[in-house]
């Protein structure tokens, strides 16, 4: 888990949740403030340990891909952050 990335799209309204379906498999999806989407259209097992570790992998890399793409942007805190960073570095 990247703890980093997770903190950093938690800061920024960005969260990937399970939700429960109607045959009882967990289904993902991400929301971004008021937008929320499927992830894709696999949903996984509550009680297969093998599902339950691939579900929190493709939460991971959703965290991951998010914070990759605004870090390349330059956005958000992350700037400030690095800049900050560098600021004391050079001290």
């Amino acid at each position: 888990m990247n703890v980093e990335a997770r903190s950093f799209c938690f800061s920024h309204n960005f969260t990937v949740y399970p939700a429960i379906q109607k045959d009882g498999r967990l289904r993902l999806f991400k929301q971004h403030h008021e937008h929320f989407l499927p992830i894709d259209a696999k949903t996984y097992s509550q009680s297969e340990k093998s599902e339950q570790m691939e579900m929190c992998a493709v939460m991971d890399e959703t965290y991951e891909n998010f914070y990759n793409k605004h870090k390349a942007k330059g956005k958000g805190k992350f700037m400030q952050i690095q800049n900050r960073a560098i600021e004391n570095s050079q001290e």
